[in-house]
């Protein structure tokens, strides 16, 4: 069996760490995989580093904006956008054909819009992996409408956790499965991992220090979270805040915090490449998405998991599928920074029980969201949809967890 595996992306993050493990993986399975990839160099890096050479890379696929548009800039950006992924879907009709591919997996809706006219034209089983929920009426009605545009309905739809699921399935109008986000459990080991980030920036190591992996966007909550962070400057002396990630809208948030006079406790790190070290460096892991975000399961806080970092996190998407209140951490609702700030408080001043939070969760991680578990279920989905297809019926059933 052949899969064609289609991730268009620029930058390395949570869902380019899960295809780089399908990826990596499916061959052991025997299930061989054409990679394509594109426009970003640094997949392709990762896949080299990884051993996997016979990638396909597109520099002519559609690319994310990170920045504020006007009105006439979303327009040209649309346009610009749609014509990209024209060119891209007829390049991947002629790659499937010369390729004698059995299946197309498309990661992402963008890798799904790729794909549609290479799955229909050359009646090929496709499987769209989603990893995010559509929250606003406008997502909600282009996933409502994607097979009227693209000519279809994917054979099998996977979601990385019932939350999303719940939204997706029914907009599409195919039975959806679940395909966790997994974790390296090896890589993601506090004991082989030096706290480098705390070492860095001259942080001691009884330093109360909260940890924030995430873009910094609107509907990760920033406001929220500084409102928290301002609350504990008396309760908590010395805490420092430190963000990990980037995004168009880190100016504005930096501004933000300075001018508040957040600046001196909380650092913004950018991109950070190991996040591993950046887990290691600190107490508690925090994430404070608000309920209309398009927040599913987060890479960030599973990973974080599997380093022993207790958890403190709105309650909103699939967070609470991988985090039980009072064992591997706290939930809030997206609006109580009373509570938040208490949770967090609490777990600063208690070690003990940061290390049995922790526990628990590296615990949770290794039963439930190993990398066996997930090539499972990935590969009897691949099987169950190329099986249908040769048999001339689709997959009616998903693979549970």
């Amino acid at each position: 069996m052949r899969v064609m595996y289609v991730l268009p992306t620029q930058a390395f993050g949570g869902a380019e760490r899960q295809a780089l493990l399908h990826i990596r993986r499916l061959p052991d399975f025997g299930i061989d995989v054409l990679p394509v990839v594109g426009p970003g160099q640094p997949m392709c890096r990762a896949l080299e580093q990884a051993g996997v050479t016979d990638y396909v890379f597109l520099d002519d696929v559609p690319e994310e904006t990170h920045s504020q548009l006007s009105l006439w800039g979303n327009v040209r950006y649309c346009a610009r956008y749609f014509s990209t992924a024209r060119r891209a879907s007829q390049r991947l009709v002629g790659l499937a054909r010369a390729g004698g591919v059995d299946a197309i997996f498309a990661a992402r809706t963008i890798g799904w819009l790729v794909s549609a006219r290479a799955a229909r034209r050359l009646a090929l089983p496709l499987v769209v992996r989603h990893g995010s929920r559509p929250f606003h009426p406008i997502a909600k009605l282009g996933a409502r409408l994607s097979p009227l545009l693209l000519g279809g309905r994917p054979t099998a739809m996977l979601s990385n956790c019932e939350a999303a699921d719940r939204i997706l399935s029914p907009l599409i109008g195919v039975a959806g499965g679940i395909l966790p986000n997994a974790v390296d459990c090896t890589r993601f080991d506090c004991t082989r991992v030096e706290p480098r980030y705390r070492q860095a920036l001259g942080l001691t190591a009884d330093a109360p220090v909260v940890g924030l992996a995430a873009r910094p966007a609107p509907d990760k909550g920033l406001e929220f979270l500084g409102e928290v962070i301002a609350s504990l400057r008396e309760r908590v002396p010395g805490l420092r805040l430190l963000i990990a990630g980037d995004y168009g809208w880190r100016a504005y948030y930096e501004q933000w915090f300075e001018t508040r006079g957040l600046a001196p406790q909380v650092t913004f790190l950018g991109h950070v490449v190991d996040v591993e070290a950046f887990f290691a460096s600190c107490d508690v892991v925090v994430l404070t998405s608000r309920e209309r975000s398009i927040e599913a399961s987060p890479n960030a806080l599973l990973e974080a998991m599997a380093m022993q970092r207790p958890i403190v996190a709105t309650n909103v998407g699939g967070i609470p599928e991988a985090i039980n209140h009072g064992v591997e951490g706290f939930l809030v609702g997206p609006e109580d920074r009373e509570g938040f700030a208490d949770h967090l408080a609490t777990l600063l001043g208690d070690a003990a029980l940061r290390q049995r939070m922790g526990a628990a969760g590296r615990d949770r991680i290794q039963r439930q969201f190993s990398e066996e578990e997930v090539m499972r279920i990935l590969v009897t989905t691949l099987k169950r949809v190329v099986e249908g297809a040769r048999g001339g019926h689709e997959a009616s059933e998903m693979p549970q967890r």
